[in-house]
């Protein structure tokens, strides 16, 4: 299933039709009236001319018809952001610059007084910790979520063809993803290495779950270090085993910026769970209580050259996508296609991450129970941390929306296609349309 298909899944209930259609409608046609053009082969630069304007056209005529259809207005959105993507890659030239700039006035009138989609309610709230701010009421940090989502089961025959498909390109990948635990044997001894691995699970080609996780690893992997998919700044490292299964740490990233004394870190645990979510979360939140923002027991930086053991304040967070979103992004990567699908995850896992760089340092601030059980100087510590990761990671994250033409008052109707997206939000009482979203300092 598409991230299209997902879209109209969730909004099978009736929306409300988008403002002010007929007034688009007018100002597409007046557009398009205006910059139609016939190509002359007598003069190859009016034909030139002349093909990139009916090459716009011919894209921006897709959002007429859709007004026509009246489609919902997620969907609409969603064809916006691509038609927009797409004449913002073209190469540079004055049909373009007056195109986009008709653009984003359309859109200004669109989205003038736009509904929303309702959030989930969600079930008893049962808070993990409470805070009262002046002049506020208590309220939980921290909700109980109920998956309440569902998607359409995948057909087994297909989930063979294409695991069959990719399996040699998930162990390539591996060799380069998976840390070998053995060469640590100089830091601490092996005896402990060897009994890390006795504890470790046993897993098989049977095992449906555990072969969707490893695909999914892999292929974040690939897309971050061969792709650039977060930018220049981003490379994900080798994590092992043991740190995978006992840590939650399947992808571990670290992040050189100009404005970094020393490279950063952060691993992800991911999903395509919907039940684990909670789960994780609430782990990740005792460890900042216990003093701790994630840890590796394994760690090795090949741009750096460095290894450690037990190497600390390392920023965890949970991220990912539902199965069927999944199986699409692995399905482009079998054909090796670069399609809205992964444009789309990726501008939702920085988003993700985002979110629960900001939420995890409001907690440190806000909750009082965290606040008592840290030591000061320990606390002071990681909000500065939290706050270094904050600056460096927005200023990526806006780089990545703006190369791939995302506005972020594009980011609701993104957020909503998203199973783990929605219930990330629903878990912290954040609306899905709140975008300005701001720690305090």
């Amino acid at each position: 299933m598409s991230f299209e298909s997902n879209r109209k899944n969730y909004h099978d209930q009736k929306q409300p039709s988008l403002p002010h259609t007929q007034e688009a409608q007018a100002r597409l046609e007046d557009f398009l009236t205006t910059n139609t053009q016939e190509p002359k082969d007598s003069d190859e630069k009016t034909y030139e001319q002349g093909s990139r304007r009916n090459n716009i056209n011919d894209l921006i005529w897709q959002l007429h018809h859709a007004l026509s259809e009246n489609i919902p207005s997620s969907d609409f959105f969603s064809l916006f952001n691509k038609i927009n993507g797409e004449i913002a890659d073209l190469p540079k030239s004055p049909e373009k610059k007056q195109s986009l700039k008709f653009l984003r006035e359309l859109t200004s009138l669109l989205k003038e007084k736009k509904d929303v989609p309702k959030k989930r309610q969600a079930t008893k709230q049962t808070p993990i910790v409470t805070y009262r701010e002046r002049g506020t009421t208590p309220k939980p940090f921290l909700k109980e979520i109920k998956t309440t989502a569902q998607s359409e089961p995948i057909p087994e025959r297909e989930e063979g063809r294409l695991f069959s498909a990719i399996w040699e390109k998930i162990q390539q990948t591996q060799q380069a993803s998976r840390l070998d635990t053995a060469q640590f044997d100089d830091l601490i001894s092996p005896d402990e290495i060897n009994d890390d691995k006795s504890r470790l699970e046993q897993f098989g080609f049977q095992d449906k779950n555990k072969v969707y996780a490893t695909a999914f690893e892999t292929y974040i992997f690939d897309m971050i270090n061969n792709q650039d998919w977060l930018g220049p700044e981003v490379q994900a490292l080798p994590s092992s085993e043991f740190d995978d299964q006992k840590n939650g740490v399947d992808i571990l990233l670290e992040i050189n910026t100009p404005l970094a004394e020393e490279p950063l870190h952060i691993c992800i645990d991911l999903t395509f769970g919907q039940t684990t979510l909670e789960k994780k979360i609430k782990r990740i939140l005792k460890s900042l209580k216990d003093g701790n923002l994630g840890n590796v027991k394994y760690f090795h930086s090949p741009q750096t050259e460095t290894r450690e053991i037990n190497k600390e304040h390392i920023l965890h967070v949970v991220a990912g996508t539902q199965k069927t979103q999944l199986f699409e992004l692995l399905k482009d990567w079998q054909t090796n296609t670069a399609g809205a699908n992964q444009k789309e995850f990726k501008i939702l896992l920085l988003d993700q991450i985002m979110l629960q760089i900001i939420k995890q340092r409001d907690f440190l601030l806000k909750a009082p129970e965290a606040i008592s059980s840290l030591d000061p100087s320990t606390r002071l510590k990681m909000l500065t941390i939290l706050g270094e990761f904050s600056r460096q990671f927005a200023q990526i994250q806006n780089n990545i929306n703006n190369k791939n033409g995302i506005n972020i008052q594009d980011l609701p109707e993104l957020r909503a296609t998203n199973i783990l997206t929605r219930q990330l939000h629903e878990l912290f009482d954040i609306p899905l349309e709140d975008t300005n979203i701001q720690l305090a300092v």
